[in-house]
């Protein structure tokens, strides 16, 4: 199978959302771009990954051309992408203070709810 560089092969993208490919090199989508930072923004300013995911679908942004529907783990999979930041042949989008308070959000809330799940008391089953 040939492979023609592509935002996208199928249902699946290629490239993380926000990247496009131009003359062969990986660039910045600007207008995909703003919706990664706002991603980002939103989620550091306490929105969930189910708000941040209704909101791009509310604004009719879509993930690409065959999937209008945003969800919360391609909002997940945004926030964890570390290529955001500037790695191997991707331009920065987001810059690294940012992407690391993201995570560390992301891991204080993980901690919370594991907390909750573990002093939650055990559903009393009828005898």
């Amino acid at each position: 199978m040939d492979w023609i560089w592509g935002n996208f092969m199928g249902k699946n993208r290629i490239l993380p959302f926000g990247y496009k490919v131009n003359d062969g090199k990986i660039i910045i989508d600007d207008s995909e771009a703003k919706v990664v930072r706002m991603a980002f923004n939103e989620y550091i300013y306490g929105a969930s990954y189910v708000k941040i995911a209704d909101l791009l679908q509310r604004s009719g942004v879509r993930y690409h051309a065959n999937t209008p529907a945003w969800n919360k783990q391609m909002i997940s999979r945004m926030l964890e992408n570390r290529k955001y930041i500037g790695t191997d042949e991707y331009p920065q989008i987001i810059d690294s203070m940012t992407f690391e308070r993201a995570a560390a959000i992301k891991k204080s809330r993980y901690v919370k709810k594991r907390k909750a799940k573990v002093n939650a008391k055990p559903p009393v089953l009828p005898v």
